[in-house]
């Protein structure tokens, strides 16, 4: 089929930047690029043609027409009307009048005629945005349109056929390692019957040898090829925010390959800490990889894959590990009912990953996790959903609890003032307990070497004592 034609309109001044990132993200999608030809009044050459003959000439050839409505009219025409308003006039009156796509800016002040304006949009679909979400509304009304005229198949992504791929594409070692992995009984000579098991037995090949998006993400050469959003970032940072990166590694590879790169960035990037207990040593991990392990399964099993150019980040600061996926919890999943029920996004993914020893039992994921956390005497995970973005947070920083074995009844008493008071000097502890200043400084300086208590200079005479606050956990 030929491409089809899209129209972007807009005031170009106020959003210059939004025009070209528009155009670049449809032409650098793969099935977008195959499919839509983006036409943009900046890309015409100057040859002394009148202007409002080309953008009109341009509207009536396309089959879509995206219009984007800010708070500024732009420049008015003889006729009354900007070059804006006279190109969504001029696609009303053509046969694609239905494929009309107008976005209207959230939390501005439109001028009078923008008003006006807007009042005449909303007879077609229309949709608010902000600068962040705008591609995301765009890809949606794209992807409804494509779903409309039948050029996608109504299943979920993982479910899709991908129409140009083949038996080629797919990597027999691939297939062998994910059958040795998983729970699938092998039956005769694997070697010959890679392809009847894509088929029959994991469902990830139709009759006509072509791959399901879950087929490419587990069993192709190369993913990339077709899923250019089945990526991981994973950056380490030096610190508690992104300044400076110490390593970064970013990979489009199948899922059981990604597993893999994962677990080695996050061994490289870590610490080891020894514990000596009855003179053996004993290694543990900053974090439970076990847990972190099933936040990065749950972001690839469960993210949106219809969300393009947004990765899965992996990110590992020094006071916490971020895991921000694309794509907030599937409906009428929410934050409180995590652990209690589960719903799946992308089912075939799920159910292939089930049969590995990568995901166990269903549900399993998010209480494992919390078991594993407390088990380390580290904080529970966080979750959290923010602007079409799902985030796990895995914080670092250990409860503190008091040994009282290594504490006397004058600091153990201190310690529980501190829980409700701000501070303490030597002289104000010394004066409570009735004791020498030698024996007060002895006593808080056991308290700080044991972290329960932290010092403060607040010049060179003048030092004070407040509560550790992972105490206080």
């Amino acid at each position: 089929m030929s491409k089809l034609k899209i129209f972007l309109s807009s005031n170009q001044r106020e959003f210059q930047l939004e025009r070209l990132m528009i155009k670049e993200f449809i032409e650098k999608t793969p099935i977008y690029s195959e499919l839509f030809d983006v036409f943009i009044f900046e890309d015409v050459p100057a040859d002394g043609d009148s202007p409002e003959e080309i953008y009109l000439d341009e509207v009536k050839k396309s089959d879509i027409y995206l219009g984007i409505i800010g708070e500024k009219y732009g420049k008015i025409h003889k006729n009354g009307q900007s070059s804006t308003e006279e190109e969504f006039d001029q696609f009303q009156k053509s046969q694609n009048r239905k494929n009309t796509f107008i976005y209207i800016l959230e939390n501005v002040k439109p001028d009078k005629n923008t008003s006006k304006f807007i009042k005449k949009a909303h007879k077609v679909t229309y949709d608010t945005f902000d600068r962040k979400n705008l591609l995301i509304k765009i890809q949606k009304s794209l992807e409804k349109f494509l779903y409309k005229q039948g050029i996608l198949q109504n299943k979920d992504f993982d479910e899709r056929v991908l129409l140009n791929s083949s038996y080629k594409d797919v990597s027999p070692e691939k297939v062998k390692h994910f059958l040795k992995i998983s729970s699938i009984n092998r039956i005769g000579d694997i070697d010959k019957d890679i392809k009847n098991t894509l088929q029959n037995r994991l469902n990830v090949l139709n009759e006509n040898s072509k791959l399901t998006n879950a087929g490419v993400l587990f069993f192709s050469k190369n993913p990339e090829k077709f899923i250019v959003q089945n990526e991981i970032r994973m950056v380490k940072f030096k610190g508690k925010d992104r300044t400076d990166i110490i390593d970064k590694k970013f990979i489009n590879i199948t899922i059981c390959e990604a597993l893999k790169e994962v677990e080695l960035f996050f061994n490289r990037n870590t610490r080891i800490m020894s514990e000596i207990n009855r003179f053996r040593r004993k290694d543990i991990e900053e974090y439970p990889y076990e847990a972190i392990r099933e936040a990065i399964i749950n972001a690839i099993a469960h993210r949106d894959y219809n969300i393009k150019g947004s990765p899965i980040n992996f990110l590992i600061f020094s006071d916490r590990i971020e895991i921000i996926s694309p794509g907030e919890l599937t409906p009428p999943m929410t934050i409180d009912e995590l652990g209690k029920r589960t719903v799946h996004r992308n089912t075939q993914i799920c159910r292939l990953l089930e049969r590995t020893n990568y995901m166990e039992i269903i549900g399993s994921g998010i209480p494992r996790m919390r078991k594993k956390m407390k088990e380390y005497d580290l904080p529970e995970p966080k979750f959290n959903e923010n602007n079409g973005f799902f985030e796990v947070t895995f914080k670092n920083s250990k409860k503190i609890v008091i040994d009282k074995s290594k504490v006397n009844s004058r600091q153990l008493k201190l310690l529980k003032q501190l829980k409700t008071a701000d501070e303490i000097d030597l002289n104000t502890y010394a004066e409570i307990f009735k004791i020498s200043k030698s024996t007060a400084s002895r006593d808080l300086k056991e308290l700080n070497q044991l972290k329960y208590i932290n010092k403060i200079n607040i010049n060179k005479k003048q030092i004070k004592y407040t509560i550790n606050p992972e105490i206080l956990k």
